[in-house]
């Protein structure tokens, strides 16, 4: 009863900062870049039941609902039918709340999303850690630029990366709570299902979807001979239900099952792709880690983590690069004019994992550890959101190459001192000092945790367990 009460109050918390936010900014800041046309895709989908856009343009054109001014539509005219440009999987999602409650209904039904994410997060926490650490660890996590301020905000990256998450986190559930093979069939049904239907979210994650059924197949093959799993390997197909309704819909929107962004938005030149790879980490306006500090310890479990887990590393490192290397050579850097960081926002959950192996490393000495650095971390967002809660523009992407024009979430007077990733030669970023010095720290981070204080056996009650 008490883990069920711990649960619920951080769910509550994550639920309500994000909610908060979006109804504290639900007059300063209207839909931008992309979101106004996945609200006009979910107003097609309620009102005109198609779709087809065509109507649904016409009608915000009239009304202007959603973007107040005039919006150039995002579609394909094939067969004089206006398909949308983007995967419908969002709009799908938002449909039902935006019928009722318009762009803020819609907003607030994303932040409420972020309920799952949290719920999911301490629930495997709790296996691996002390009842008090995993509630702490949760709630600095979810209290946060990319869930406070990114829960509302009406791209998929995020509703991706908290499926994924969840997905992830279940697949890497203790062996002592595997259910009769009956209970594990559902189950698995809905892992597979819910894997296959990620690219309509956007088609990007076709990869994740592969990665994802890769950790499924090894964990199946993992658990052979312990139960009778034929039915769960019989629920494999639904996987492909997915990508099939997809390339249906693509080849209705646009003639080809492929649709029409595919590689034609990738751009091949690998030192753009690793500016903007290591600007999604590192950057003082993109990066996670300044989003997110805490997330900085798995770095500092990446090596102990291989060492005890390599299956699992390797599954996880697949994920990890299957989420943010395609959004690594888009041609829209860092997403374009959308929230600054969201590129990464799908994959940077993924770090709680070798974060969550490090802790357990040490269980019985890390709750005040825990508690100091979350109380850090809050500290942190506080003076964060009081720059950006008065000037939400601020956590938008502004692709200047000059300091004092460019986005950032720290005031111009000290973004020299600050990793940047905006060097438009797409080589300066290498030897630029600021980057320097974050490339030495995250090289002395790694190192750090090989060394042996951190090869201690993890407690036997409480393991990480592995797809292998």
């Amino acid at each position: 009863m008490k883990n069920l009460r711990f649960a619920i109050g951080v769910t509550v918390v994550a639920v309500a900062v994000t909610a908060g936010v979006a109804l504290f900014l639900s007059g300063k800041l209207s839909p931008l870049g992309d979101e106004p046309h996945y609200l006009v895709m979910a107003d097609a989908l309620t009102h005109d039941l198609t779709f087809d856009l065509r109507d649904a343009y016409a009608r915000e054109g009239r009304t202007h609902r959603i973007y107040g001014d005039r919006l150039n539509p995002h579609i394909l005219i094939v067969n004089h039918r206006w398909g949308g440009y983007h995967e419908p999987g969002l709009a799908l999602l938002l449909a039902i709340p935006y019928l009722f409650g318009g762009v803020l209904g819609a907003r607030l039904a994303l932040s409420v999303m972020v309920g799952f994410l949290a719920w999911s997060v301490f629930v495997w926490f709790r296996e691996r850690l002390l009842e008090a650490s995993a509630a702490w660890l949760t709630i600095g996590l979810m209290v946060s630029i990319p869930i406070a301020f990114g829960g509302s905000q009406i791209y998929p990256d995020l509703p991706a990366g908290i499926a994924v998450t969840m997905l992830t986190l279940w697949l890497l559930r203790r062996r002592s709570e595997e259910r009769p093979a009956a209970m594990d069939a559902v189950r698995w049904a809905a892992f597979w299902l819910a894997c296959g239907l990620l690219p309509w979210l956007n088609g990007k994650f076709l990869f994740v979807t592969a990665a994802l059924a890769a950790g499924g197949i090894g964990r199946l093959w993992r658990l052979r001979g312990k139960r009778d799993l034929k039915v769960a390997w019989a629920t494999f197909g639904l996987i492909a239900a997915g990508p099939a309704t997809l390339a249906a819909y693509h080849f209705w929107a646009s003639g080809t099952p492929l649709g029409v962004r595919c590689c034609a938005e990738l751009k091949t030149w690998p030192l753009r792709a690793l500016m903007i790879f290591l600007g999604l980490h590192f950057d003082q306006g993109q990066g996670m880690f300044f989003q997110q500090p805490l997330l900085v310890g798995g770095v500092m479990a990446l090596v102990p983590f291989a060492r005890r887990r390599p299956r699992t590393a390797l599954f996880w490192i697949a994920l990890y690069g299957s989420l943010i290397v395609p959004n690594s050579f888009e041609l829209a850097r860092y997403g374009g004019g959308g929230p600054a960081g969201r590129f990464g926002w799908g994959a940077e959950w993924l770090w709680i994992i070798p974060l969550a192996f490090l802790i357990a490393e040490h269980r019985e000495r890390s709750g005040s550890y825990v508690r100091a650095a979350v109380i850090a971390a809050l500290v942190y967002q506080v003076l964060l959101a009081l720059r950006w809660l008065g000037d939400p523009i601020v956590l938008f992407t502004e692709l200047a190459d000059t300091l004092d024009s460019r986005n950032s979430l720290f005031p111009v007077t000290i973004r020299r001192f600050l990793p940047s990733f905006y060097f438009w030669d797409f080589k300066s970023y290498l030897t630029y000092g600021p980057n320097l010095v974050v490339y030495l720290g995250c090289l002395g981070l790694i190192a750090a945790g090989a060394l042996p204080g951190f090869r201690s056996a993890p407690a036997p009650s409480h393991p990480i367990d592995s797809v292998q």
